[in-house]
């Protein structure tokens, strides 16, 4: 059963639809400048920056964390009261202000992907460190199951990024 959307649900889905609208053009901005040789008063040194960027092993895990929970719908809401991109639920929400003493963290803040990702940071770096990829999903999910999903994503995440850079060339 589906909850309604709350004010400030309502009131952080403009923005957040405008940054995936933003962030979806700037990518495909960038893959037509790729392609069509940076024609039409495309910004060269851009896209040559985008080109040599390489996702690290753990934004891989984030962005594998990030479908499995929502499939990048910074508005889902879960069954078990969980929000946002990450699923973020309100023990989790209690926990980042556990450990950075910060009361403003609230759980509809899971709804806004940037903080979202802060609190993801949050745990992650106080409980595991050394950001170790079997370690993160644990304590993300401890779910039987989840754990192979996620690496199914991550592998086909960097099955894309290994074609990425042949198609680069």
């Amino acid at each position: 059963m589906k909850k309604a959307m709350t004010d400030t649900q309502k009131a952080l889905a403009a923005p957040c639809a405008i940054l995936l609208i933003l962030l979806f053009f700037a990518g495909i901005g960038a893959f037509l400048g790729y392609f069509s040789g940076y024609d039409d008063g495309y910004d060269k040194a851009a896209a040559e920056s985008m080109e040599k960027y390489t996702l690290t092993d753990y934004q891989i895990l984030q962005l594998a964390l990030i479908y499995t929970e929502s499939e990048g719908n910074p508005l889902a809401v879960g069954k078990n009261n969980d929000l946002g991109c990450l699923q973020i639920t309100p023990v989790y929400v209690d926990e980042v202000r556990r450990i950075t003493k910060d009361t403003t963290y609230c759980h509809t803040d899971a709804f806004n992907p940037e903080k979202a990702l802060e609190m993801f940071s949050v745990v992650q770096d106080y409980h595991n460190p050394s950001h170790d990829i079997d370690a993160a999903i644990r304590l993300h999910n401890r779910a039987p199951w989840y754990g192979q999903k996620v690496l199914r994503r991550i592998q086909t995440i960097k099955q894309y990024e290994e074609y990425r850079k042949i198609v680069k060339k």
